[in-house]
């Protein structure tokens, strides 16, 4: 009985959420506001610590096409550009980190704001995809979502208003970019990646 009790207690190491245990920070949009886990607590953007503020900055430095749609949209101090990048560039909770334990920001992230393929600023301010072997289109995440959906070419196609011959060609460049060999993959892609219709 002591064995079974000693292997029942034995230390498991999982994946969990960035930020909860560590000093990574995952970045998230919950209704109408912008949130951090950092250090074990989930804090509104009001609340950040400026270390978390400062790395956005860094980050918003190295995107001028970014600064620029916030400057469009008409917010003016640094704040307000922070939160509206936050939101954008991070807003899902896909519990990797944002910022990572040694202060990089990660942009591999894809989120649906509700607004996709309909913003005047979609890929200036949200960032783009990039997997194992190059950056996916906005019309492969389209393919990637629908194939997570369980459509077959054909639906895609009448989905997504392209040819049914097209689909295949989609697929196959998601496959290679994913280094990926099957449908499954895809599919196992999507699900990691947070990138599941919300039904």
């Amino acid at each position: 009985m002591d064995a079974i009790l000693a292997n029942m207690r034995l230390p498991v190491k999982q994946r969990i959420a960035a930020g909860l245990l560590d000093n990574e920070v995952e970045i998230f949009y919950q209704y109408t506001e912008v949130y951090a886990v950092y250090q074990s607590h989930c804090l509104p953007f009001a609340q950040w610590p400026e270390y978390i503020y400062d790395k956005l900055d860094e980050d918003m430095a190295k995107h001028p096409m970014a600064v620029e749609s916030l400057i469009e949209l008409g917010l003016e101090t640094r704040l307000e550009m922070l939160w509206q990048y936050a939101r954008c560039r991070f807003g899902s909770f896909d519990g990797k980190p944002d910022i990572d334990a040694d202060g990089h920001i990660q942009h591999t992230e894809y989120w649906d704001c509700g607004f996709r393929c309909k913003c005047p600023h979609e890929g200036k301010i949200c960032s783009s995809m990039k997997v194992a072997r190059g950056i996916l289109t906005f019309r492969e995440i389209d393919v990637i979502r629908l194939i997570a959906d369980d459509l077959m070419a054909k639906e895609i196609a009448d989905k997504l208003h392209i040819s049914v011959t097209t689909v295949p060609v989609h697929t196959a460049n998601i496959l290679r970019k994913i280094a990926g060999k099957r449908r499954g993959d895809i599919i196992k892609f999507a699900i990691s990646h947070n990138m599941i219709h919300n039904k």
